[in-house]
């Protein structure tokens, strides 16, 4: 995939994509400097994302689904899959096919299921809270789908600084020292950029299903977050209730 970086064009392949990630130097000028994927082949991916999902949305629908979306922008920056397995040791869960980053329906269930517990006291007793979410032995009638970017891209750069390398290398074998240096840890993140979320359900009751599990949805992305360093308040979403 083709990215930017100011007026260089890069090819996002390998360690040389410092469009996409930095190389294991750490460059102070780079971190402050804008990220932005390339503006013609981010037109065309959105483009080809929105297309696939309106079209798995149609067929929900011609199913006999009911559904539900919306849209949100986060409050600041977010990222999802940071702890995932990667050659550069920070991820961020892209789409398979088309190299955009999403937000897996996967997480989102679990945080609205989150938020029904912490503010709304849901429980397996409780048969709503049971028809959305399912339990171990039956699976829930609400479907949750990964949210997708509906607008243009907003990158940006962000790092961890341990102040402790040889602490955390060796499990707590070398103590805590003030001598040693600090190791910045560069990540990339998501920021002004508007995502689309949806739920559907094809139950008798699917409306008022459908209304519970928005509106646990909308309730976890704004109280909770979603994904990584939400308690450095990343993965807050400004929602419309």
């Amino acid at each position: 995939m083709l990215y930017r970086r100011g007026q260089k064009e890069e090819m996002a392949e390998g360690q040389i994509a410092k469009g996409l990630w930095l190389r294991n130097e750490f460059d102070e000028a780079m971190i402050h400097e804008p990220i932005c994927p390339n503006k013609r082949v981010n037109a065309e991916f959105l483009t080809a994302i929105e297309k696939r999902h309106k079209a798995l949305l149609q067929w929900y629908r011609r199913q006999g689904f009911e559904v539900r979306q919306f849209e949100s922008k986060p409050v600041w920056r977010f990222v999802v899959g940071l702890g995932a397995a990667h050659v550069l040791e920070t991820g961020i869960t892209l789409h398979r096919i088309f190299g955009l980053p999403i937000i897996p329906a996967s997480g989102l269930k679990g945080a609205a299921r989150a938020y029904a517990q912490l503010f709304e006291g849901g429980n397996e007793s409780d048969p709503e809270f049971v028809a959305i979410f399912g339990t171990t032995e039956q699976a829930g009638k609400i479907v949750f789908l990964d949210a997708i970017p509906v607008d243009t891209l907003k990158f940006e750069l962000d790092i961890m600084n341990p102040h402790f390398p040889d602490y955390y290398r060796t499990s707590g074998q070398k103590s805590p020292s003030d001598w040693q240096s600090p190791n910045p840890v560069t990540f990339l993140t998501v920021r002004e950029t508007t995502y689309r979320f949806a739920v559907a359900a094809c139950t008798e009751d699917a409306l008022s299903l459908l209304d519970s599990a928005q509106r646990w949805l909308k309730g976890a992305l704004t109280e909770l977050g979603i994904g990584a360093k939400t308690g450095a308040d990343y993965g807050y979403w400004e929602v419309n209730q």
